[in-house]
Formats: C-alpha cells, structure tokens, sequence
C-alpha cells in the first residue's frame, strides 16, 4: 500500500506536431517524463504490468476531457489548448471515487457497467484520455506501476481509411483500464509513451 491521501488530475501538454511524430515528450506533473518512441521488443513486462487488461475504450469530446472524476473542491474540468496533444491521467483505487466519475457525450452507461465490474478490493481503474488529432488513433500496448507512479505505452497509428475524419479537427481517445492492483491511496506519477510502431508483446495493437 502506498500512502498518500488525495487523487488529483494530472495531465500534461504538448505541441501536437512534435507529439504525433513519435518524437516529442509527455511529462507527468509530478516530475517522471518519458520520450515517446517505440516500444521494446520482446521484453518481460514484469509481475506489476499488464499487456491485455480489461479495458473500455471510448472517443469523443474535442476541447475538454469527457470522462472525468467531480472534484469534491469543485474545480472545473481541465480545458485543452487548440492544437495541442493533451494526456488526462488518474486513478479510480475505490467506489467513493468511482461515484464521482462523470461523463459528457459518451456512453455513460458503459462507464457505469465497467466500474460497476470492478472488485476496489483486488483492482483498481487507470483513467486515461488522449488527445489526438481524430484521424489517428492509438492501441495501449500496456500499463505498469510502481511505488512512485504509473506508466502507459501506447502506439499510434492513422485510422482506416473507411472511416470519416476531419483532418484538422481534435478528439480524446478515452481508455478506462482494470489492473490486478488495489491501493487505500495509488502513487501520483504518471508516464506515457506514444509510439509510431505496433505494440511488439500483446497489448491491442499487438
């Protein structure tokens, strides 16, 4: 158990250009950064990662997050600069938590099954969003933690050709995902990796 008594909203922003091309940096707000590039090849993902956990995957919003935990402070929802690559990060270790998650233009009651599913004595949620342009899209090729945070590796790609996209236009990927971990308060970092490759060991985009 790690202690520590709040869960805030992290979330970090860069310039969506460097982002996309696999080269920028997606820094956590509690000082762990990672340079996104491709994903390891063929490497053990540890007892505390997971590489195909349960996990509901949403699009939608444009400016602000979709899926988000009510701030009991009444804080308003995080707002995204035009342009910019947005990560939205947090962690739902328990059914108070749960509670106050909300949702806007997305399927609520899918976001209401998924927590109900989830046992907050044995697991926990990783609540992800990322903002990409909306002709691409992203697999999560695995999630991992440790005593001072979590980290995500994605991979990025663009969306089929059948699909309708605008090619100038924003939207969040939105990822709820149960990992075999129970926390009384989870670690505050985050770290995540987009890369431009598939996933290499399992994870969606394997």
């Amino acid at each position: 158990m790690v202690p520590s008594t709040r869960r805030g909203l992290l979330s970090v922003t860069v310039g969506a250009a460097a982002a996309l091309a696999g080269c920028g940096t997606l820094a956590g707000d509690a000082g762990r950064a990672e340079t996104a590039t491709e994903p390891a090849d063929g490497a053990d993902p540890g007892p505390n990662s997971v590489t195909d956990p349960p996990t509901l995957r949403l699009r939608g919003g444009e400016i602000r997050p979709p899926v988000w935990i009510r701030d009991p402070d009444g804080q308003p929802r995080r707002t995204a600069r035009p342009g910019d690559v947005d990560v939205v990060s947090d962690v739902i270790a328990s059914r108070e938590t749960a509670n106050r998650v909300r949702t806007d233009g997305v399927d609520a009651d899918a976001v209401a099954a998924f927590l109900a599913d989830t046992d907050f004595e044995r697991e926990s949620v990783v609540l992800q969003l990322i903002r990409l342009e909306e002709c691409y899209t992203v697999s999560l090729c695995s999630v991992s933690w440790a005593d001072d945070g979590f980290d995500t590796d994605y991979a990025r790609a663009l969306r089929p050709y059948d699909e309708r996209c605008r090619a100038e236009a924003f939207t969040y990927e939105i990822r709820l995902i149960r990992i075999p971990a129970a926390f009384d308060d989870p670690p505050g970092g985050f770290g995540t990796s987009l890369g431009s490759a598939d996933c290499r060991v399992g994870g969606e985009g394997a």
